[in-house]
């Protein structure tokens, strides 16, 4: 028996631009209920684009037990995210231990000089829903 739905779900989480966000100073993606997401199944869709010299983003996934105060999270492997520096469009798999969690979303830290408006990012999600009674 198949467990998963066959429709794929797609939530819209944020967009903007990094104009005035220095380093360390991140722009956040919404929040994912994991109950709604069936196990291994979570993506995030990210496509930035970095106009500014110096300046870079580094994606990190994070947890919550409240929706409120977020963890990072670091994928099993504990492997080190490469800082973006440039135009780039990328898929990041959720770390599977998120499934343990109530919440998760993805941050963008920025890192370098300060960011301006032409920098920008778009940030949704791709995700299998669970599917209840099986």
């Amino acid at each position: 028996m198949n467990v998963f739905n066959n429709q794929e779900y797609k939530q819209h989480s944020a967009s903007g631009t990094f104009s005035g966000t220095a380093a360390a100073g991140t722009k956040n993606g919404t929040a994912v209920p994991v109950n709604d997401v069936e196990d291994g199944t979570l993506s995030a869709y990210l496509a930035v684009a970095i106009v500014t010299s110096s300046f870079t983003i580094t994606p990190k996934w994070m947890v919550s037990q409240d929706n409120s105060t977020y963890l990072a999270i670091e994928d099993q492997n504990n492997t080190a995210v490469t800082a973006i520096s440039a135009t780039e469009t990328t898929v990041l798999e959720a770390p599977k231990a998120s499934a343990g969690w109530p919440y998760t979303r993805l941050t963008l830290v920025a890192g370098g000089t300060t960011g301006t408006t032409g920098d920008t990012y778009e940030v949704s999600y791709t995700y299998r829903k669970r599917q209840a009674g099986w």
